[in-house]
């Protein structure tokens, strides 16, 4: 009986130390990017994570996992002084506030539609000024006729009326194009806002992958964990430039690598690792290919002697 209840109130404790722990607030960090293991098609992707606050149980959120990863492959290595108890994997959509975004682009769009209001009026105002022109020009024509008919023709006024008509007119000209082609550029622009602005509002959630890890840090001033996790979309290709002299003494053989990603992760500065194994379960160990050469020397000009009634043939040999 005294055991039982033991059991019970060392069960009770874990309980309330586990109850103590997930009612904190959770501590999210992203870690930094240590070690890269590139295999044919996959990562291995090492963060190293440091574990802040107090000593204690605690949980750890990491955050800003790429999008390529397979979440299967998650686990996480404790270090000095940390115990992990648990981890999982999972996505949830976060909410992006677009407001500022849409304001702005709103604002321009009203600036591009104040133009446009305003190129309409110079356009209307263009319209009216050629039709006076055209008054003017058909009034002018009459007077000179009356005036001729008459025999009291003033040439000079039929002159000066006739070269401001002509000179209006290709003022006229100029302004109508220019207004086109203002007009033409503010409906471009006005539909490259309209479109970035139905691609900002539409865009109110993004996905962030996480790793949510229960742990439990020992007091000392360093304690951090890996979290280790396979990544698609990574690969690598060897290619070999092969140097030689003139006397062909011997030959230098570079080895070269192309690595290609496409994980949604920067991999700069981290030791990067080539592997030729198998990244799964199921692992086979790296394999080292051989690279056959061979020299070929000239052939014999007599294929076959015969010496002997021999059934077999000899070939002949020449001193090399």
């Amino acid at each position: 009986m005294m055991r039982c209840s033991t059991l019970l109130v060392a069960g009770l404790a874990v309980s309330s130390m586990a109850a103590a722990a997930w009612s904190q607030p959770s501590t999210e960090l992203t870690g930094r990017i240590d070690e890269v293991t590139v295999y044919r098609g996959q990562a291995l992707v090492t963060r190293l994570v440091a574990i802040p606050g107090q000593a204690g149980l605690q949980e750890v959120v990491v955050t800003g996992l790429p999008e390529a990863i397979a979440p299967a492959s998650l686990y996480a290595d404790a270090g000095s002084g940390v115990r992990v108890r648990s981890i999982r994997y999972r996505e949830r959509p976060v909410e992006r506030d677009t407001r500022d975004e849409v304001m702005a682009i709103d604002a321009q769009i009203e600036q591009v539609e104040r133009a446009q209001r305003e190129g309409e009026q110079e356009a209307r105002l263009l319209g009216e000024e050629r039709a006076y022109l055209a008054q003017l020009e058909q009034f002018g024509g009459q007077t000179a006729v009356t005036e001729l008919r008459s025999g009291v023709l003033d040439a000079d006024t039929i002159k000066s009326l006739s070269q401001f008509v002509f000179t209006e007119r290709e003022r006229l000209s100029g302004a109508e194009l220019a207004q086109q082609e203002r007009a033409r550029q503010l409906a471009a622009q006005l539909e490259q806002l309209q479109r970035e602005r139905a691609t900002v509002a539409g865009a109110t959630a993004r996905t962030v992958r996480e790793a949510v890890l229960f742990v439990e840090a020992d007091p000392g001033s360093k304690r951090e964990l890996r979290l280790r996790y396979l990544v698609n979309e990574a690969t690598w290709e060897p290619s070999y430039t092969i140097r030689t002299d003139e006397s062909h003494t011997g030959v230098v053989v570079e080895y070269f690598a192309a690595i290609q990603q496409l994980s949604g992760e920067d991999w700069g500065d981290v030791s990067m690792t080539l592997s030729t194994a198998t990244a799964s379960l199921v692992a086979r160990a790296p394999g080292l290919e051989p690279l056959r050469l061979a020299l070929v020397g000239e052939r014999p000009s007599r294929a076959w002697s015969r010496p002997n009634r021999s059934v077999t043939a000899t070939p002949s040999r020449n001193p090399m």
